[in-house]
């Protein structure tokens, strides 16, 4: 037998919970390809992809990395034109 208490406890927790899962589904969507975001192996003037708050950095300064919205391994000198520099 569950109690008034635990009942409206699960009851206050449900939404949060089924909240915070949407979010999480959201992050994971699909990602644009390289074409799409006019993915490039250069800079743009000062804008270049390992100063991205969306770039994911490989395993060294210099190796590709990935990014949180773009298909395929990224150039941390790349850029494309979803660049929005980091905070």
């Amino acid at each position: 037998m569950i109690s008034r208490r635990e009942c409206v406890k699960w009851a206050l927790a449900l939404p949060a919970t089924v909240g915070l899962a949407r979010g999480a589904m959201a992050q994971a969507g699909p990602k644009v390809p390289q074409k799409v975001a006019q993915y490039q192996e250069t800079p743009k003037g000062n804008q270049k992809c390992d100063l991205c708050k969306y770039f994911i950095a490989g395993s060294s300064p210099t190796a590709n990395g990935t990014c949180q919205l773009v298909e395929g391994s990224i150039s941390p000198n790349g850029w494309c034109a979803l660049f929005a520099a980091k905070a």
